[in-house]
């Protein structure tokens, strides 16, 4: 009986509490099921309303166009407007054999239909355009008669990547969050091209966040190569390499971060220069994060020119570097352009190498390389093979130092609820990988084979501030082990393989940025470089293989399938601030080389 009185009351109140603990327990997964339900629902929105946006920025577009587009010009006036580069325009300007609104009216007409076709438009500008052009030429002739100066650029067509300030326009940076919402005034970039006489006719498409060797967006679509649309042009300038290829625009401006102007020449076969950074003003240039600012410093971008001669290059560099610059802009100090070392015809010693032992060139890439180091010997230049310090250590440090933020927050910051495209899935992968996984995974990888993906998985993540700076640090100490095997070399310039591959087909890049490693490292090392083309894939160039044998050697040979015909250049890289030899030498390969390209024929 006792037993019974002392353990009843015990067992009921215990029930009781395991009671209310369920229940409780199933309160709290309800409630954890509902914010999470919520929460999914709200992204969602978020989601459906900048999709939205997107589609509505694309139908404005598209409306202005229906309201009327550029008349179509003749055939005879697009092959004499064609065969010539911006150089040669101005003469003709001045010598009044063709006007501005001849060279205006069939550019205008060629981006209205081809670029556009090809999708690598952003917004247009043709009737402002057209009308400035008749202005420009008013002002020429009145120029004839006062003896006035007109500017560098006068009368001439100017294309603009979707990321610089231009009054009226929005630089999405392909973000959707940044529609309809256009600058008040021309940033300082566009003031100075202006300010010579430029004019802006068309913006290019680019990839969202910039970040990628592609350009895709959810508001311009998906530019596609002149050469082959089933591939891309590159990024993030692709939109404007393509108009510049396919005719559609003389010259245009892009930037640089990662090889975003020399990935796009290479791929589309143009020229493009990236310049010593601060040697451009960076005011007037989107960033597409959130406070317009980037916040890593360690890898700098810069603006540079994109055309289809080097003398271009130079033309549109001068409009940019400029004495006034500096009032405005004291991060960017006045460091005149040398004309005599850009004109010099002194013997050069230049240094060449193939291969950068992360990402074997595929044979096109390696020959266009063999092809310029002939001509600049033929031009009575003395070239050396250079020996590449640790190639494959400087990509590693390139990839952990655009990678410290982890989880690519900044740039899903920027895209405040947008869906990351697709084409960003491996990287962000990578980045999502649980701390500690990282090393087993990375192990388990290199065991596999998979050295290089090994290497990503291990500096992919997020960085703690210690961390950063020793990477800052290595990148500082490989700086200086670059700049010993240059100088123990005695090197003027360098040639090196303009990209591992020719164009990829369409969404690859998310797979292949291993083989922008070629423009990763003059990023790195903070040089000037420019893009040469030199010529095309052969028949016998569709084979591809390496040492690695790995997940990148398989895309790599998919790349070259059908890849005949093909552009392929060649970069030539010089010293920081020396900006007017590198210039000289890609000045001598288009001489020698003299590259013609079959898009350009109306």
């Amino acid at each position: 009986t006792q037993s019974t009185w002392g353990t009843t009351p015990h067992t009921k109140m215990d029930d009781l509490i395991q009671s209310r603990l369920v229940l409780s327990a199933f309160a709290l997964v309800a409630l954890r099921s509902l914010y999470s339900l919520m929460k999914h629902m709200r992204v969602s929105r978020r989601r459906q309303e900048l999709l939205s946006i997107a589609c509505q920025k694309a139908a404005e577009r598209e409306a202005l166009r229906r309201r009327g587009l550029p008349q179509p010009v003749s055939q005879d006036l697009q092959r004499k407007v064609l065969r010539m580069n911006v150089t040669e325009l101005l003469a003709a300007l001045d010598q009044g054999t063709l006007t501005s609104v001849d060279i205006m009216r069939v550019y205008c007409h060629r981006a209205s239909t081809i670029g556009a076709n090809l999708d690598l438009v952003a917004e247009e500008n043709y009737d402002e355009a057209l009308k400035a052009a008749e202005e420009a030429d008013a002002a020429r002739a009145r120029a004839k008669q006062t003896g006035e100066k007109l500017g560098m650029l006068h009368g001439i067509p100017i294309s603009l990547k979707d990321q610089i300030d231009q009054r009226g326009f929005d630089s999405t940076c392909g973000l959707a969050v940044r529609c309809f919402k256009p600058a008040k005034e021309d940033g300082l970039l566009a003031q100075l091209l202006r300010k010579q006489g430029a004019i802006f006719f068309v913006r290019s498409n680019v990839p969202q966040c910039l970040l990628l060797p592609e350009s895709m967006n959810a508001i311009w679509g998906t530019a596609k190569n002149p050469f082959c649309p089933a591939r891309t042009p590159g990024g993030s300038s692709g939109g404007e390499a393509g108009l510049i290829a396919s005719g559609c625009s003389p010259l245009g401006v892009g930037t640089d971060i990662g090889g975003s102007i020399r990935i796009p020449a290479h791929l589309c076969g143009i020229y493009g220069f990236k310049p010593t950074p601060t040697r451009i003003t960076s005011k007037g240039i989107a960033i597409p994060r959130p406070r317009e600012v980037g916040g890593n410093e360690s890898i700098r971008s810069t603006a540079g020119p994109m055309g289809r001669s080097v003398d271009d290059l130079w033309l549109l560099l001068s409009s940019l570097i400029v004495p006034e610059v500096a009032k405005v802009d004291p991060h960017t100090p006045y460091i005149p352009l040398q004309e005599a070392e850009f004109k010099s015809t002194k013997k050069l010693r230049i240094g060449y190498y193939v291969d950068d032992g992360f990402f074997t060139p595929a044979p096109s890439c390696i020959r266009a390389v063999h092809q310029a180091v002939n001509a600049l010997e033929a031009a009575g230049h003395e070239v050396v093979k250079f020996d590449l310090p640790r190639g494959f250590h400087a990509a590693t440090i390139y990839y952990a130092l655009m990678s410290a933020d982890g989880r690519m927050r900044g740039l899903v910051d920027a895209l405040q609820g947008e869906s990351l495209h697709s084409t960003y899935d491996a990287l962000y992968r990578i980045s999502r990988v649980p701390e500690l996984l990282r090393k087993p995974l990375a192990a388990l990888l290199h065991a596999l084979g998979e050295k290089r993906s090994s290497a990503l998985f291990t500096i992919g993540g997020a960085k703690s501030a210690y961390e950063f700076w020793q990477y800052v640090s290595e990148r500082t100490l490989y700086q200086r082990e670059f700049l010993s095997a240059w100088t123990d070399a005695r090197l003027d310039a360098l040639i090196a393989p303009g990209l591992g591959l020719p164009a990829w087909p369409h969404s690859m890049a998310k797979e292949l940025t291993p083989a922008c490693s070629y423009t990763f490292l003059y990023n790195l090392l903070h040089y000037p470089a420019g893009t040469v083309p030199v010529t095309t894939v052969h028949a016998d160039e569709t084979v591809y293989s390496d040492n690695f044998n790995d997940r990148y050697t398989k895309l790599a040979a998919k790349v070259l399938e059908g890849a005949v015909g093909l552009p392929v250049g060649v970069q030539v890289v010089s010293l920081p601030f020396h900006d007017e030899v590198a210039l000289r030498v890609m000045k001598d390969l288009e001489k020698h080389i003299s590259f013609v390209n079959p898009l350009l024929k109306a």
